[in-house]
């Protein structure tokens, strides 16, 4: 079991290390052992890279799960990251603008390099935004009074409206 922390351990910094966080320096905790029962056994570590030419930063917290009841071997894997964004305040003094430059994206990937199969069951940190909902609503009004100077006098008045709500999940 530890041959197999270490192995992904290692596989997974490889990859941070080959994507654009060449220069990052990383740093992986030693692999603690915790007997959860007497069929249950815990295998933890964690591993950081970090990037401050880029300005990112990366946490991988593997949790092997080792369970005699169970067939498979199962790793709960939680990934978690940051992208400086680049925002710059404005000076009141000298301009009215400011900077906010978004990370164009940030991926990280899971490799088995063993023949057996792999599933991924679920995964984290989610999307905080997995639901939401956007409304519009259009509305206008129409009419108006006529006066004839000899007694005639009329009006009329309307109006409609538009509501379209789309939700997303």
């Amino acid at each position: 079991m530890k041959k197999i922390v270490k192995s992904s351990v290692v596989t997974s910094i490889a990859l941070l290390l080959l994507s654009n966080t060449v220069d990052a320096a990383q740093h992986i905790t030693p692999v603690s052992e915790k007997k959860v029962d007497d069929k249950i056994t815990l295998y933890k570590t964690t591993a950081t890279s970090d990037s401050d030419k880029l300005k990112i930063s990366q946490i991988l917290t593997f949790n092997f799960i080792k369970d005699k009841s169970y067939d498979k071997d199962t790793l709960i894997l939680k990934a978690a990251g940051n992208i400086y964004s680049g925002y710059t305040k404005p000076n009141p003094k000298d301009t009215i603008s400011s900077q906010f430059y978004w990370g164009s994206k940030y991926n990280i990937s899971i490799n088995s390099d063993s023949n057996d199969s792999v599933n991924v069951v679920d995964y984290a940190p989610k999307n905080q935004n997995e639901e939401f909902q956007v409304q519009q609503t259009v509305g206008y009004s129409y009419g108006g009074d006529i006066n004839i100077s000899n007694g005639l006098s009329g009006g009329g008045n309307g109006s409609k409206s538009f509501s379209e709500t789309i939700n997303y999940k």
